[in-house]
């Protein structure tokens, strides 16, 4: 066949492949397919004249092992003739130049609103930082801080839990199911 390929690894988010022909074919798709044939993204049209060209393939960020680059020609009289080449990935220096193996980037995680104990302590800091409720008044240490009865500031105690750490209505309901 008058065409020679030669695969050149990742560009970007895609795969690049140099074609060059010997006398200028008519028409010429090329893409990336498993041996069996199975196609791993969409073909690319060949320009309708060149002698050298480079095409950019879509692809999976990894590509399989028997991953080939197949070029389907028309040739004389209307013949379609098909060559292939086999992608040989790049091992030591070269891949990490060309960076082959690049990880996956991981999602970021969405932020989440800070709860009313998290604004709070803020608040104490940085005076400019105001929880919903206004200005709030010094907090009260010991067994009674933030309304808590000593039966339930034990009980708060025993899971490490600091009692001006929780709500004035979340205490209510606790004093209540206790009580």
């Amino acid at each position: 066949m008058a065409l020679s390929l030669s695969f050149l690894g990742r560009c970007g988010d895609r795969w690049r492949v140099r074609v060059d022909a010997a006398s200028r074919p008519q028409g010429l798709t090329l893409g990336l397919v498993t041996a069996d044939g199975r196609p791993l993204g969409p073909a690319v049209v060949a320009p309708a004249e060149f002698e050298s060209w480079t095409a950019d393939l879509r692809g999976p960020c990894q590509l399989p092992s028997d991953a080939m680059v197949r070029a389907t020609m028309d040739g004389e009289g209307g013949v379609l003739v098909e060559q292939s080449v086999p992608v040989r990935t790049r091992r030591g220096i070269q891949a990490w130049l060309h960076a082959d193996n690049q990880l996956p980037l991981a999602a970021r995680t969405r932020p989440a609103a800070l709860s009313r104990a998290e604004t709070g302590r803020l608040a104490k800091v940085f005076g400019w930082v105001c929880g919903c409720d206004g200005p709030r008044e010094p907090e009260r240490r010991g067994p009674a801080a933030n309304g808590c009865s000593e039966e339930l500031a034990s009980l708060l105690a025993e899971f490490d839990v600091d009692g001006t750490e929780l709500d004035a209505e979340l205490i209510a309901v606790l004093n209540r199911k206790r009580g």
